[in-house]
C-alpha cells in the first residue's frame, strides 16, 4: 500500500495512469479514486510531509502548509509522509511511511538496569530489549522496528563507539544519517570496468587545451571539478565555465550511477570525506588536476561590461588546467 501512495508524493502530482497499475485493488486504497484512464487521490485529501511542533503540526504544501491540532496529528512524527484529509478540521488519517528508521543513543546503565539515551529529542518512550554486550557509555545504532502512540520499539543494529572516543561526535552524524562509508564490491568491480577511450573522445569535442584555464577550490580539496577561463576582447567578457564530464565515465542507471543517486552528495565532514562517487572517479578520471587532459562540458559565456550574459554557448570539450588556485591566494 506504502508504495502506491509515495508513487503521487515522489511525483508530486494528484493523478496517474490506470496503465502504470493495471492489477491495482482499489479496496486496499480508501483514499484513491477512478477517473476515468487514471487513478487519483481524492479531492479532499492531501498528501506531504509533517513538520511536527510541541503541540501542533503542518503539512507542508507547495503552495500554503495545512494547519493541523494536536488531537488530529494520530501518531505521526516529524517529517513523516502523511495523509492528511481537509475540512474544517484537517487532520492526518494515514501515516504513508515513518522518517525515523534509526535512532543513535548513548547506553545508561542504573539499578533497574540499561536505557538509552537519544542522541536528538524524540516525544515517546524509546524502548530496546537487547543489551547484551552493551557497557555503560556505549553509543549505538538502533533500528526502529515499530512506532506507537506511547513508544517507539527499536533492537542494537550496531555498536558505533564510546562517549570517550575522540571521534564519537562525528560518527554519531555519520550513522544517524546512515551515510555508507565504503562501497561494495560490485560498485568498486564496475568502476574497473570502465573503459573511455580519451583519443577517440577529442576527435569530437573542443579542443581548450591553449586556453589559460585555472581552479580555484579550498586548499584541501580533493576532487577538482569545475574550472574557469576569463578574458577581455572587443570590450566585452569572454568567460568559460568548464565542468567534469561524468556522464562519460557514469552511465545512466549504471550500478555506478545507482549508487550515486543513493548518497546524494559527497559529505564534508571535521576530519573525513564520505564521498558520492569512488576516488577513481571524484579524484582522478573526473577531478581536472593541472597539467591532465580531462574531459569537460563547457559553457562559453560573452558578457558585456555591465556583466550581462550577451550570448553563450554550451559545447563538449577536452582542457588542461593550467593552474591548481586555492580561495587564500585569489582575490
Amino acid at each position: 500500500m506504502e508504495n502506491m501512495y509515495l508513487e503521487f508524493y515522489n511525483q508530486q502530482t494528484r493523478r496517474v495512469a490506470k496503465t502504470n497499475y493495471p492489477d491495482i485493488d482499489m479496496e486496499q486504497y480508501p483514499y484513491l479514486t477512478i477517473d476515468n484512464d487514471f487513478i487519483c487521490l481524492k479531492p479532499e485529501i492531501l498528501i506531504g510531509r509533517l513538520d511536527h511542533k510541541k503541540t501542533f503540526g503542518f503539512l507542508r504544501q507547495e503552495l500554503e502548509d495545512v494547519y493541523i491540532d494536536q488531537r488530529n496529528l494520530s501518531d505521526a512524527m516529524h517529517d513523516d509522509i502523511v495523509l492528511v484529509k481537509e475540512g474544517v478540521e484537517p487532520r492526518i488519517v494515514l501515516i504513508v511511511k515513518r522518517a525515523l528508521t534509526v535512532v543513535i543513543a548513548t547506553v545508561k546503565k542504573t539499578k533497574r538496569g540499561f536505557f538509552f539515551e537519544p542522541d536528538t529529542y524524540i516525544d515517546r518512550r524509546l524502548e530496546v530489549e537487547d543489551t547484551e554486550g552493551l557497557v555503560q557509555g556505549h553509543v549505538v545504532m538502533l533500528e526502529v522496528e515499530s512506532i506507537e502512540h506511547f513508544g517507539i520499539y527499536a533492537h542494537v543494529k550496531k555498536i558505533v563507539g564510546h562517549i570517550n572516543d575522540p571521534d564519537i561526535n562525528t560518527l554519531k552524524i555519520v550513522y544517524g544519517y546512515e551515510w555508507p562509508q565504503k562501497f561494495s564490491e560490485e560498485v568498486m568491480t564496475a568502476v574497473g570496468q570502465i573503459n573511455v577511450n580519451i583519443e577517440e573522445e577529442k576527435k569530437i569535442r573542443l579542443d581548450l587545451t591553449n586556453e589559460l584555464i585555472v581552479t580555484i577550490d579550498g586548499k584541501d580539496a580533493k576532487d577538482l571539478d569545475d574550472a574557469i577561463s576569463l578574458y577581455v576582447k572587443d570590450n566585452q567578457y569572454h568567460l568559460g565555465v568548464h565542468i567534469a564530464d561524468v556522464s562519460q565515465y557514469v552511465k545512466e542507471d549504471s550500478i555506478v550511477d545507482q549508487e550515486a543517486y543513493k548518497r546524494s552528495t559527497s559529505a564534508y565532514l571535521a576530519d573525513r570525506v564520505i564521498p558520492m562517487l569512488p576516488h577513481l572517479l571524484s579524484n582522478d578520471w573526473c577531478s581536472l588536476n593541472p597539467d591532465e587532459i580531462k574531459l569537460t562540458l563547457t559553457c562559453n559565456m560573452v558578457l558585456d561590461m555591465d556583466g550581462k550574459v550577451v550570448s553563450y554557448d554550451i559545447r563538449k570539450s577536452y582542457l588542461k588546467s593550467h593552474r591548481r588556485l586555492n580561495y587564500d591566494e585569489v582575490k
